[in-house]
């Protein structure tokens, strides 16, 4: 098939276009409408265009005029279509400001703002790219039509690099590398979820949408659509259903909204994207114990789809040199990705009795930090119908409950005391629950708590440790070496751990003459204290286990800055955190490339 089109010498001052292109043998019997269609693909010839053509008498098959669009086509037949020049359509220029990345006397390549639609159509004559190209570049006012050197488009809401020809045999030239896919676009997407596979090709036609005109769909029969992508990085965000990927993203076709289609076909689509199923907030659910029913709110991601053409290569039409472009990530697309990457600092605060774990946790209520208590949790449980209350009864029949119903504490605890294995039965049934319910708390974080789009959770569970229930290393101990207490000398907080698990453990240390007079004052007898000491790890253990030390060995007062003390160093342990997750995105990019896929 030849890729040839003719006219006359001048194209700069023609009154008219002509095409010719030679049928070959894969396109033996295909219609006339869909051959020239697909000729002339990226020239900004509709399909619908090229029929109203051949109804007009502008297309010759071997010399003869051909009026009907369906016609069949033979090899070597040759398709002759003349374009003529439109009267009064070239669009007005309009000031504006481009970003100019690269520019020599036949092209250029532009960073494209969102929101800029790239040339006029029936829903936007004006205020487009082009008017504003027309306004830098008069000359470009002399090529016809209503895109004046544009030979690829960006939707409206997509940035990132664009080439413009500055003449319109460039503009045939670059066009024609476009349709012969030797040019390379590659876009960075924010999508929603994580792919199964890091790396996949998702190979699907794509049509118009059935019933949506606006959109477009993955349709059988459609026009050939290949995308490639490869996951850059991918992460759980701050509250429920912001688990989000960023993708690199090749398109090997350029079909209409081809991206945001094939994504959205695979079960991710991009943040933002309303029109195939992306999200531009999320609902944050208030949390059932500690926040208003009635209030909702929503976090901001994004108001546009978060998808950036990052990186465009093609070689220079006269010389065939080389080329290669690459645009920085916009700025409303930086913030998408850092209010995905705010990450909660969960707390999880531990000591044996009496130490002041209730005390600290408290003051961090009053600060306004989302608590959690274990202690009250069990409380709950153990209440009459209760899961807690009937695991126990189920289990033990009415051993332990008292004749109005109710547990009965004292008998429950006499019996773990004297029997050990009954001690691990029981905690076997209910920690299980209590660490489901503390599961919960660390996900659904109440809105009104989150006015910074960042939250710091703290809960109290004395036997986190003893429970063995799950702890990971952070992978931040590069973070975690950079902070430090406000004063070392006289600071109530210690670090004590080179590397950071998740959760942070805290360990409130209180001398046990202490820990014992404070126990007492609760009318806990000091026998009854050692007995829960026994079923703890030995202080020393358990103290070197946690990763943060609070000094609790002075007054309340003492206690009450420790714990403001405590809430600025967690605020900027969260603030480093996030600038490193962006960090390790941007390290990311810096040494991406498609060539190491496999």
């Amino acid at each position: 098939m030849s890729n040839n089109h003719s006219g006359q010498a001048d194209l700069e001052t023609q009154t008219e276009y002509t095409f010719e292109f030679q049928v070959s043998s894969p396109d033996h019997g295909k219609r006339l409408d869909a051959f020239l269609a697909a000729q002339l693909a990226g020239n900004g010839i509709s399909r619908q265009k090229i029929k109203q053509l051949i109804s007009d008498g502008n297309v010759t098959v071997n010399g003869a005029p051909v009026k009907l669009p369906r016609r069949p086509l033979f090899p070597e037949q040759l398709v002759r279509l003349v374009l003529p020049a439109p009267e009064n359509t070239t669009p007005e220029a309009q000031e504006g400001s481009l970003t100019i990345i690269y520019q020599n006397n036949d092209f250029l390549v532009l960073d494209k703002p969102p929101y800029l639609t790239v040339h006029p159509c029936p829903s936007c004559p004006k205020n487009t790219l082009v008017n504003i190209l027309l306004h830098h570049f008069p000359k470009l006012a002399q090529t016809p039509g209503l895109r004046p050197g544009i030979v690829h488009r960006l939707d409206k809401d997509t940035s990132g690099l664009l080439l413009v020809a500055l003449n319109e045999p460039t503009r045939l030239k670059l066009s024609a590398a476009f349709a012969a896919r030797a040019v390379s676009k590659e876009y960075l997407a924010l999508v929603m979820g994580k792919p199964s596979c890091d790396y996949g090709v998702i190979n699907q036609p794509i049509a118009r949408h059935p019933t949506v005109k606006t959109k477009m769909a993955v349709m059988p029969g459609g026009r050939e659509a290949v995308s490639e992508y490869r996951i850059i990085y991918s992460g759980n965000g701050l509250f429920k259903g912001s688990e989000f990927s960023l993708l690199g993203v090749k398109i090997h076709t350029g079909r209409t909204h081809q991206i945001r289609v094939h994504l959205a076909a695979i079960g991710h689509p991009i943040w933002g994207d309303n029109l195939y199923g992306g999200a531009g907030d999320i609902e944050l659910l208030p949390h059932p114990k500690t926040s208003n029913p009635k209030i909702h709110h929503k976090l901001k991601i994004a108001n546009r789809q978060m998808l950036h053409a990052w990186k465009l290569s093609f070689n220079q039409p006269d010389t065939g040199k080389p080329l290669h472009f690459k645009s920085e990530l916009p700025s409303d697309f930086m913030e998408a990705l850092k209010a995905l990457l705010d990450v909660p600092i969960k707390v999880a605060i531990t000591g044996l009795p009496g130490c002041g774990k209730s005390a600290l946790l408290n003051e961090l209520q009053r600060l306004g930090l989302p608590i959690w208590s274990a202690d009250a949790e069990v409380n709950r449980l153990y209440q009459q119908n209760k899961d807690g209350w009937v695991l126990l009864k189920n289990w033990y029949g009415n051993r332990f409950i008292d004749d109005s119903g109710k547990l009965d504490k004292q008998s429950l605890f006499n019996a773990m005391q004297t029997r050990p294995g009954l001690r691990k039965d029981i905690e076997r049934l209910i920690h299980p629950l209590v660490q489901h319910k503390l599961a919960d708390f660390w996900e659904t974080i109440p809105p009104e708590a989150v006015a910074n789009k960042t939250s710091i959770l703290a809960a109290e569970v004395p036997l986190f440790l003893e429970a063995g229930w799950p702890r990971r290393n952070s992978g931040l101990e590069n973070v975690w070496g950079t902070m430090s207490t406000p004063d070392r000398g006289k600071s109530s907080i210690k670090l004590n751990q080179a590397t950071p698990g998740t959760p942070l453990l805290i360990y409130v240390d209180t001398p046990t003459e202490l820990r014992y007079q404070r126990l007492k004052q609760r009318g806990v007898e000091e026998a009854k204290a050692a007995v829960l000491d026994s079923w703890q790890w030995p202080e020393a253990e358990k103290r070197a286990a946690c990763d943060l030390i609070i000094d609790n060995s002075q007054s309340l007062e003492h206690l009450k800055e420790a714990a403001k003390e405590l809430k600025l160093f967690l605020g900027d342990f969260q603030r480093a955190v996030s600038k490193h997750n962006v960090h390790c995105i941007l390290d990311r990019l810096e040494s991406f490339n498609f060539k190491n896929c496999s």
